[in-house]
């Protein structure tokens, strides 16, 4: 793969993050990385590695990982932190030996150095954390122990180890990880731990559900039998060496930031699938000397993507450490622009509010198609998986799946039913889905299918106890008999008579 035209300063720098009076009332005088994530509630956690309360490292209160907390929401009047796990001290949030011996063997027992967080993401109301056991951390052929998930269930504030757990080996490329969540998967970039190792990154992914179950990770890989695809064994996507990483789904386009040492620099790659072609690498923050003038930054490393950047302002997280004279040990802010891999359409208003809540793209209803749009008097925008509508008076509400298909069928809003009032639900019994309309309801139930009720007979039916009384769920929609309208249902029908209103049942 040919190498980028070397651009210097495409990401402009907004301020030195850590150090001083930034991170100084939690003790945090020297650190690294900082990469920041969205944590339950909305605030934003930032994960650094080894800290020092004196600028350089070595000196006293060594610790590692520890988190920083920030609410800034205007990304370009730079982040403000406000608070760290631990109160006044930012705590060590894992265990760490602080073994630096380095003894040979990796299972025995003293043999870890530090540990170093790799990423971070938020699934409903936990916070999983994925963590490299360093072993050696005297060379740039860094050997890890192993790599684990850890989770939080307070905000970050307490931290458990899970049994999930990836031993190294030679040739292993699951030790540092970035992570993102999309359509229902947990999608891992990972590589070796190390800036001098060729082998380049691999991707995986996992269910949600079921991300603390390593034999629950499938692999993306090329066989000569099956060509690329997940379930082969894994085969690098990208090219190394390679240092820090950071995946996120942006917009519609997957955004990879990391240190590239061959470049000597932080580059980002967009792709429209993160298992397609990956665009080649643009330098945001090029490497240079200390003192220089040329817009290059010395020592560079990490490149960390804030979750609330936008491809048109992407801010970054570089660290620096000057390794000679020991400072300055800190992270710095940049901003950007990428180039989306496709389509970008804007969710926002009512709409957006409910397409946030459902959890956006990580939602039941995927990525927007389309920009939204007017009908019928209101508003309503399509996704992947279905449509949200904003109706006059109504609200935003989803329909997707089999439930929109019928919706759409009996004309959507200016049909039969109106406007949405809910999203979909359970019904009480369990043993089925629902969404509210002005005029009635649609059903699904795996047995009965999925049928509107609306009208008379839903007034009736609901009279009866809904899908819990003897009637059950509907087996049709309402259609015309001689005498009226009729619905079936699993337990006989109810009719209305057109020359009188009256309502009778089977």
């Amino acid at each position: 793969m040919s190498p980028a035209v070397a651009v210097t300063g495409q990401a402009t720098p907004v301020k030195v993050l850590t150090g001083g009076s930034a991170t100084g009332p939690w003790k945090v005088g020297g650190t690294d990385l900082a990469f920041p994530v969205r944590m339950p509630g909305g605030r934003f956690g930032f994960f650094c590695g080894d800290t020092f309360e004196s600028p350089a490292p070595g000196g006293a209160g060594w610790r590692s990982p520890v988190l920083l907390f920030s609410s800034t929401t205007n990304l370009d009047a730079g982040i403000v932190f406000d608070g760290a796990a631990g109160g006044s001290y930012a705590k060590e949030i894992l265990p760490n030996a602080h073994d630096t011996r380095e003894l040979p063997s990796r299972e025995a027992p003293g043999t870890e150095y530090t540990v170093i967080p790799g990423d971070a993401l938020t699934i409903g109301t936990r916070t999983y954390l994925s963590v490299m056991s360093v072993h050696s951390w005297e060379s740039q052929d860094w050997s890890t122990n192993f790599t684990y998930l850890a989770y939080s269930d307070n905000g970050g504030e307490n931290w458990t180890l899970s049994p999930a757990r990836w031993d190294n080996y030679v040739g292993a490329l699951d030790q540092m990880w970035t992570m993102e969540r999309h359509g229902g998967f947990v999608y891992v970039i990972s590589t070796a731990f190390g800036r001098n190792k060729p082998a380049g990154m691999i991707l995986r992914r996992v269910p949600e559900g079921q991300i603390l179950t390593p034999t629950a990770y499938q692999s993306w890989g090329w066989t000569s039998q099956n060509g690329w695809a997940w379930g082969n064994p894994a085969t690098p996507i990208l090219p190394g060496p390679v240092g820090e990483m950071c995946v996120r789904y942006i917009q519609g386009t997957w955004v990879l930031a990391y240190f590239d040492p061959t470049l000597y620099a932080i580059v980002t790659r967009t792709a429209a699938r993160i298992d397609g072609i990956w665009t080649e690498p643009v330098i945001q923050v090029k490497g240079g000397d200390w003192g220089a003038t040329d817009g290059t930054y010395a020592q560079i490393y990490g490149g960390y993507i804030h979750p609330s950047s936008t491809l048109g302002n992407l801010h970054l997280i570089v660290s620096q450490w000057n390794t000679a004279a020991g400072t300055p040990y800190h992270a710095l802010q940049f901003k950007t622009s990428v180039v989306p891999a496709g389509p970008v359409y804007t969710v926002g208003g009512a709409i957006g509010a409910r397409y946030n809540a459902l959890g956006a793209d990580t939602g039941p209803l995927g990525d927007p198609v389309g920009n939204e749009y007017d009908i019928a008097g209101g508003r309503a925008q399509d996704f992947e998986h279905g449509r949200i509508y904003a109706g006059p008076t109504t609200g935003a509400w989803e329909t997707y799946g089999l439930i929109a298909q019928k919706y759409q069928s009996l004309g959507g809003p200016a049909g039969v039913l109106g406007w949405p009032t809910s999203g979909e639900l359970g019904t009480p019994n369990g043993q089925g889905r629902f969404n509210r309309f002005v005029q009635g309801n649609i059903y699904f139930n795996p047995q009965a299918g999925t049928h509107s009720v609306y009208g008379a007979i839903f007034q009736e039916w609901g009279r009866r106890g809904y899908e819990g009384g003897r009637f059950g769920f509907p087996t049709t929609d309402e259609y015309a008999v001689a005498d009226g309208r009729q619905n079936d249902f699993q337990g006989g029908w109810i009719r209305w008579i057109a020359a009188t209103g009256r309502i009778i049942t089977s």
